[in-house]
């Protein structure tokens, strides 16, 4: 079970392992083992995304074929407004800025200064940009018994993507 990420300028780690280095698909698949499930997305007509699925762990990631390479992944701390989503909650740690992240995070709370600061753009997007790695921190509301949205907007996914 992967417990924690730390995200720093020039390494992001999760679960131990450096996903920077972890580009290429069959590194990326031999960290963290097959998926629960998968599916392909026609991209173009020579290219495919395939999305991929760890419903037991609350992460989603996607390969670019044929060059088999990882595009994006996500931790979904809401399944339900995260792509593909996954079965269950992540229980992925954030470390970020001297901070821990979760799902219980509040845009308020959210550590924008320190080494890696967090920039709040056009239509409440937050994320930080790096020259290797790119982080998106999406926030939702939470629905009530009736499904409504209430309350403040809590972390419901962060998206990793490779450049």
């Amino acid at each position: 079970m992967i417990e924690r990420m730390t995200i720093h300028p020039e390494v992001v780690l999760l679960g131990g392992h450096d996903l920077l280095h972890l580009r290429e698909s069959e590194s990326f698949l031999a960290s963290f083992g097959q998926p629960s499930r998968r599916r392909d997305i026609k991209m173009h007509p020579s290219g495919t995304r395939v999305a991929m699925v760890w419903d037991e762990s609350g992460l989603v990631a996607y390969e670019d074929l044929p060059e088999r390479r990882m595009s994006h992944l996500w931790l979904a701390f809401m399944p339900s407004t995260t792509p593909e989503q996954p079965n269950q909650p992540t229980g992925v740690i954030i470390d970020i800025n001297g901070a821990c992240l979760t799902g219980e995070t509040t845009e308020r709370t959210l550590p924008r200064m320190g080494s890696t600061p967090i920039v709040e753009g056009f239509g409440r997007r937050y994320f930080y940009e790096a020259d290797r790695y790119v982080l998106d921190f999406m926030f939702e509301r939470r629905s009530d018994e009736r499904g409504r949205k209430t309350g403040v907007r809590r972390l419901a996914s962060l998206s990793f993507s490779w450049r």
